[in-house]
């Protein structure tokens, strides 16, 4: 698989780390920072430094920038996103960023997934990020769609030195909180080692 990181600061970098110390997967790096991209090189954190042919060959691309640059480069690198590409990002904040690329994804025929991985350091940039930031530490998934090509990308990681991978279902009334919706579900992640939190959805006042 190729993965394109765009942004090798703390959590980007650190996810590029992770990828080379426990898959077998090529990461491409983006930064703006021709010293940090080097340093990547080096540090083999990176196999290439990005471009817009790399990036079109990618399976998947996590996007590691601030909310609205998050926003602006999945926008205006739509077009080149191979088909069926899955495009994570990492955001602390998931309303905006998940209610503009939605539309976005589903006019240009890949896949986004909103994530926040809950993990960090007091210090931040390159020289900060390290390959176990994420070890035991949980990361919040919220898909929008296509949840069944999202649940078999996970059946394709090695959980073991993790805790439980985590599924939050939120149910509303009516709508999923029936028997069917629940076998739907159990169809859904069959087979796969996780736990369920079942949350009922409160309105907000």
């Amino acid at each position: 698989m190729m993965i394109s990181i765009i942004g090798l600061g703390l959590i980007g970098a650190s996810f590029a780390k992770a990828i080379k110390a426990k898959t077998d997967h090529k990461v491409t790096g983006f930064d703006i920072n021709i010293d940090v991209l080097n340093s990547a090189i080096d540090d083999k954190t990176i196999d290439f430094i990005g471009n817009d042919e790399l990036l079109s060959q990618s399976d998947m691309v996590i996007v590691s920038l601030y909310p609205s640059a998050t926003i602006d480069f999945v926008k205006q690198n739509a077009g080149k996103f191979k088909s069926g590409a899955i495009v994570i990002d990492t955001c602390g904040i998931k309303s905006e960023i998940c209610k503009e690329l939605s539309v976005v994804s589903a006019e240009n025929d890949f896949i986004f997934v909103g994530a926040h991985p809950m993990a960090g350091k007091e210090t931040s940039g390159y020289s900060s990020s390290c390959s176990d930031l994420f070890d035991n530490a949980y990361m919040i998934l919220t898909p929008l769609s296509a949840s069944e090509e999202i649940v078999n990308l996970l059946r394709g990681y090695d959980f073991s030195h993790q805790r439980r991978l985590s599924f939050e279902y939120i149910m509303f009334s009516g709508l999923n909180d029936d028997i069917t919706a629940a076998k739907e579900l159990v169809k859904l992640l069959h087979g796969l080692e996780c736990r369920v939190n079942l949350i009922r959805f409160h309105k907000i006042p």
